[in-house]
């Protein structure tokens, strides 16, 4: 194993893969938002009140309304908050000052756009030199049923409903500083990320939803850290939007049930409508996940380990049109932290620590 391979391979576990004893049970401070009110700008309070007004039969006391505390939902207790399947839920906060407006966009079959993301990943201790990834951002046009021999060819079917597909391609990675010797061995590694894909939809109100990602094949298993970092801060920019008008100091909770670091994650994501600017609007988005069970799947991941806490953010500042249902510009940090048990338990548990700051530009030269 080369020494830049090496250091993937511990970089994709997040890094810190280090065994540690069973630490004390704590309170995450950022979950401890008891019943607060649904309308208050704050993340963790609005997800507690969301939680604790979901339809829970046979729940009892309040230590069972909202989010779990160590990030990780009980067996069944997701699906009380949102089922695989399910459309996203948009639940408006505060409408915000006059004037206000609907502001949820749509994105047309045939849209295209490239996109350019400045990349820099922080791994436990170590951190990767700053990465250019370029794309191809494509909104797919439904197509047409196959020719029958001697028929008129058939029409392309309309899209359903208000969901549209859409694909990015990697076009390019690249290093943007020099790194030296060891820089040639990085960047050849890189370049085979070229072709890997990022699929999702967008949804009602412009949410992206169903994110699946695939590395290009060549390319090491442990480049998915890499290809995850540039599908999260490209699900930030699928920000979504209430049907309701909204304005200035508005905000909404959005919640999604889909894939993210490793696990499948409930994600509820604070949009706040921080400014307008004839129709420029600024955003800020707070996300944050619950995975639905113990299950993790990392690529390097010691085999049957299980997580035993999970923190999975996103903060992002977005500008976007009205109109538009992708965000054009923007910043995302996207912070992962996780314990694991390994394979056949005992007091020992593993780390998991990795954040990713990336700067997005879509549609401008």
């Amino acid at each position: 194993m080369t020494r830049t391979r090496a250091l993937f391979t511990a970089a994709a576990l997040g890094l810190a893969l280090g065994c540690e004893d069973k630490p004390k049970e704590s309170k995450p401070a950022d979950l401890d938002a008891g019943k607060a009110s649904a309308v208050d700008p704050n993340l963790a309070q609005a997800v507690a009140a969301a939680g604790s007004k979901g339809e829970r039969p046979g729940a009892s006391g309040a230590a069972d309304d909202g989010p779990p505390q160590n990030g990780i939902f009980e067996a069944g207790k997701a699906d009380t908050q949102l089922k695989r399947g399910e459309p996203p839920k948009i639940a408006l906060g505060e409408a915000g000052a006059e004037p206000r407006a609907v502001l949820a966009g749509v994105v047309a079959p045939g849209w295209k756009q490239n996109g350019s993301f400045e990349v820099t990943l922080r791994l436990g201790r170590a951190q990767l030199p700053a990465l250019a990834v370029s794309l191809m951002i494509e909104a797919q046009k439904p197509k047409a049923p196959a020719a029958v021999a001697g028929a008129a060819p058939a029409p392309a079917p309309e899209p359903k409903g208000d969901s549209t597909s859409i694909g990015a391609k990697i076009t390019e990675v690249k290093l943007t500083g020099d790194v030296g010797a060891q820089g040639k061995d990085l960047a050849a590694q890189l370049s085979r990320m070229k072709g890997s894909k990022i699929d999702f939809s967008v949804v009602g109100g412009g949410v992206g939803v169903d994110f699946t990602q695939q590395l290009a094949k060549g390319a090491t298993p442990e480049l998915d850290m890499v290809l995850r970092a540039v599908a999260e801060a490209l699900e930030a920019t699928a920000v979504g939007f209430p049907k309701e008008a909204v304005g200035p100091g508005g905000y909404w909770l959005i919640t999604t049930r889909g894939n993210a670091g490793g696990a499948e994650v409930i994600a509820y994501r604070l949009v706040k409508l921080e400014k307008v600017d004839g129709d420029q609007l600024t955003l800020s988005v707070s996300t944050k996940r619950y995975s639905v069970s113990q299950k993790v799947e990392i690529p390097g991941l010691p085999p049957g380990a299980e997580l035993d806490q999970y923190q999975s953010t996103t903060e992002a500042k977005l500008v976007l049109h009205k109109g538009q249902a992708i965000a054009r510009s923007g910043t995302s940090k996207q912070t992962l932290a996780a314990g694991l048990i390994p394979a056949g338990g005992g007091d020992q548990r593993l780390g998991i620590q990795s954040i990713a700051d990336v700067s997005i530009a879509i549609g401008q030269k």
